[in-house]
C-alpha cells in the first residue's frame, strides 16, 4: 500500500510537470487583439486546448496507474493505496482556502497560495487560468479527478495482450 502511494505521487508529479510544460508555450506573452471577436475566438480555442490537456492528463493517470500500481484486493484498499496524492492536495487546498481566499482581486490565481495549489494540480492550471475560475470549491474537484482516474486504472487496467502493434 505504501509503495502504491509513493508510485501514485510520482505519477502525479510527472503528469503535473508535463502539463505545466504544455501550459508554458501558450502563456509566454500577452497578445493585444485587433478586435473583440478575434480575442473571443482565441479564448474559445484556448478553452478547447485546456480541456484537451485535462483529458490527456486523466488518460495518463489511468494508463500509468494500470501499469505501475498494484491491485490491493478491495476498493477501499485501492483508494487508500493512492490517497497520499489527494491528501496532499486537500491539505494545500484547505490552507489556501483558509489563509488567502482571493486577495481582493476576485481572481483565484492572483493569490500565491492558490498558485502553489495550481502547480500541484497543474493539469488543470490552463483551464483555471483561461476560464478565470474564482470559485475555490471547483479547485477541490480537480483534486479528486486524478484519484478517480488512478482508481479506475488500478481496477480496470489496460491489458498488454489487448494492445497489438503492427
Amino acid at each position: 500500500m505504501i509503495k502504491n502511494n509513493i508510485k501514485s505521487l510520482l505519477i502525479h508529479v510527472m503528469i503535473s510537470i508535463l502539463a505545466f510544460i504544455a501550459y508554458i508555450p501558450f502563456h509566454i506573452s500577452v497578445v493585444k487583439w485587433a478586435s473583440e471577436e478575434a480575442a473571443k475566438n482565441h479564448h474559445i480555442v484556448m478553452i478547447s486546448v485546456a480541456i484537451t490537456i485535462i483529458t490527456v492528463a486523466l488518460l495518463l493517470y489511468y494508463y500509468f496507474s494500470g501499469v505501475f500500481l498494484k491491485e490491493q484486493g478491495s476498493n477501499f484498499k485501492n483508494i487508500m493505496s493512492i490517497s497520499l496524492t489527494g491528501f496532499i492536495g486537500i491539505v494545500i487546498w484547505f490552507i489556501a482556502f483558509n489563509m488567502n481566499l482571493i486577495e481582493g482581486t476576485n481572481v483565484l490565481l492572483n493569490s500565491e497560495v492558490w498558485q502553489l495549489y495550481s502547480l500541484y494540480y497543474s493539469y488543470c492550471l490552463f483551464f483555471v487560468d483561461e476560464a478565470a475560475i474564482s470559485i475555490p470549491h471547483i479547485m477541490l474537484v480537480f483534486c479528486i479527478m486524478p484519484i478517480l482516474a488512478m482508481w479506475v486504472g488500478i481496477k480496470f487496467p489496460i491489458k498488454r495482450s489487448n494492445i497489438k502493434v503492427n
